[in-house]
């Protein structure tokens, strides 16, 4: 697995086993020459500090090469022919033959066009044709040792293949891609190098390995419930914290934020360069989503512009595809593509065509949470209005059934007490007449006797009226008052309730409205933003950048002729 490097006059030559390394090598400037199977770099402090640090962690270093007067190593004598004294007969082939012979046997072993599959390694497009190598894994070794061949797929067999087939080879033909071809097998006599001449594509092939891995992916987020987790999450009705993910400079950059800026969104985005095809697009995107995630964001929104259905299947990756379902906030993924749905929109919280869509998501839960806002007001303010009703009624079915109560136990109790002097009248009639006999001599001292008897009761009994009647009164003063406080406090809690919502539903509201700019465009006022700042002063400007203003129906894009300054 070792690589090593050396100078030739302005070139940095590194060869060995490049392969897994080959986009650190691209990245300082590195182009692949297929011929020699080495990389040329233009000379650099850079580009050599980073080839000596690769080559050091590897395994390697510079190559040294040993002048012809080193080491030189004494050579045999050639044997002395008996029959030709003085002369010397070698044994062996030269290279020419040794080629003739190896050109030979290939013609002999694949006298015609063969399938082959293969995964391209690197890739070179050129006016002539494509320029390709295709790699397999060597049995028995580590992942990253491959074998490679060099292959040919001329223009205008790509033309020809191009219309039989009727579609373009470009989204096939890329870097990483597993291809079946009908190749015709060539040796290079000059070089001693195989080459294949490509002469058909099954592009069937590789879109059924893309589609049976993709569905493999699927079956296991399926089974393990992942498809649908984030789906499952809770989307927040007030998202003023979003995160975009999304490659620097992009057009989908730009229409998801300019969406976002022409309907006054009132938070702020949080916004991860990521790079959105390619072989690095996985780790990136993984990345960005970790740090969205420790940034506590509301949703984050995963999109890019359009591009080929090659750069689409970076999105069926597992590693995205985990990351997407185990992350802990709602994923919005608009990918760009309106035909071909990719793993990571299918599991995604929400799926949008394009990134002026999943702006207007956004924004659109502003407006449900408001409406869902007047709902709320408008259900509390009818809850309200329900409970003082029910209070109320409760409070004068109370009343009358105190009043009925009451009025029956004085009849009740007057009854009872007329009963009561009904008995005691009857009992002394009854105990006067059993003794009138015996009293006769004491007539007089027993009338006045019974006098004061009567007279005795007759007070009891209005006093036992008159106690019985202030007690009943009391009852039902207390009763009365208690009454009165319960309705007050329940009056006085209901207003403030209904006080407190109509005090968060107006600070809504002066937010809502001092967010919107409609009432300042109609008044005839704008805004002036050059390089997404608002400018407010001559001295905010860049002459050499244009500028944009905002009116009722569209948006200006200016340009700076003069500047007037005010005296």
């Amino acid at each position: 697995m070792a690589i090593y490097y050396r100078q030739v006059d302005d070139i940095i030559i590194v060869s060995g086993k490049t392969y897994p390394y080959k986009d650190i090598i691209k990245s300082c400037g590195g182009r692949f020459q297929g011929g020699d199977k080495v990389w040329a770099i233009p000379i650099n402090d850079a580009a050599l500090t980073e080839i000596k640090a690769l080559c050091k962690r590897v395994g390697g270093g510079p190559l040294k090469i040993q002048s012809p007067h080193q080491n030189k190593q004494p050579q045999p004598k050639a044997p002395v022919s008996a029959d030709e004294p003085g002369s010397v007969k070698v044994d062996g082939l030269s290279i020419s033959e040794l080629m003739t012979r190896v050109h030979l046997h290939i013609q002999q072993g694949f006298p015609r066009a063969e399938w082959v599959i293969g995964e391209i390694q690197s890739l070179s497009r050129r006016h002539t044709g494509t320029y390709l190598q295709l790699a397999d894994f060597k049995e028995g070794a580590s992942k990253s040792a491959t074998m490679t061949v060099n292959a040919t797929l001329w223009r205008s067999t790509q033309e020809a293949l191009n219309r039989k087939l009727k579609e373009s080879l470009d989204d096939i033909l890329q870097e990483g891609m597993k291809i079946r071809a009908l190749v015709q097998v060539g040796f290079y006599k000059d070089r001693g190098s195989i080459s294949l001449n490509i002469l058909d594509i099954d592009p069937n092939f590789t879109k059924g390995a893309l589609a049976l891995a993709r569905e493999k992916l699927l079956k296991e987020l399926r089974s393990q419930g992942l498809d649908r987790k984030n789906k499952q999450l809770e989307g927040s009705i007030f998202p003023f914290k979003i995160g975009l993910l999304s490659a620097e400079g992009s057009r989908a950059k730009s229409d998801f934020l300019d969406q976002l800026r022409a309907y006054g969104f009132p938070g702020q985005v949080a916004f991860i360069p990521s790079q959105m095809q390619g072989e690095k697009t996985v780790e990136a995107v993984i990345q960005g989503i970790k740090r969205l995630e420790q940034m506590s964001c509301d949703y984050i929104v995963i999109t890019r512009g359009g591009g080929s259905n090659a750069d689409l299947r970076w999105f069926d990756d597992r590693g995205i595809a985990m990351a997407v379902a185990h992350s802990d906030t709602p994923i919005v993924a608009a990918i760009g593509h309106h035909d071909d749905i990719c793993i990571a929109e299918e599991i995604a919280f929400r799926r949008e065509k394009t990134p002026t869509a999943a702006a207007d998501f956004i924004l659109s839960c502003f407006a449900t949470a408001n409406e869902r806002l007047q709902q709320g007001s408008q259900r509390l303010l009818g809850l309200a209005t329900e409970i003082l009703n029910q209070k109320a009624q409760q409070q004068i079915q109370l009343s009358e059934s105190l009043r009925s109560f009451s009025q029956g136990y004085l009849s009740q109790m007057s009854e009872h007490i007329t009963y009561m002097s009904s008995q005691i009248q009857a009992q002394y009639h009854r105990s006067t007449q059993s003794v009138e006999a015996k009293l006769n001599q004491q007539a007089r001292s027993l009338a006045m006797l019974s006098q004061k008897h009567v007279a005795r009761h007759q007070q009891f009994a209005q006093q036992v009226r008159f106690s019985l009647r202030e007690r009943i009164n009391s009852y039902i003063n207390t009763l009365e008052r208690g009454i009165d406080q319960s309705q007050g406090k329940l009056k006085i809690k209901a207003f403030d309730s209904i006080n407190r919502q109509e005090q968060m539903l107006q600070q809504h509201y002066t937010f809502m409205v001092a967010k919107d700019p409609t009432p300042w465009l109609k008044q005839g006022w704008t805004q002036l933003v050059q390089n997404q700042k608002q400018i407010k002063r001559i001295s905010d400007l860049d002459q050499s950048q244009p500028l944009q203003t905002r009116l009722l129906d569209g948006r200006l894009h200016l340009t700076i002729q003069s500047i007037e300054k005010d005296i």
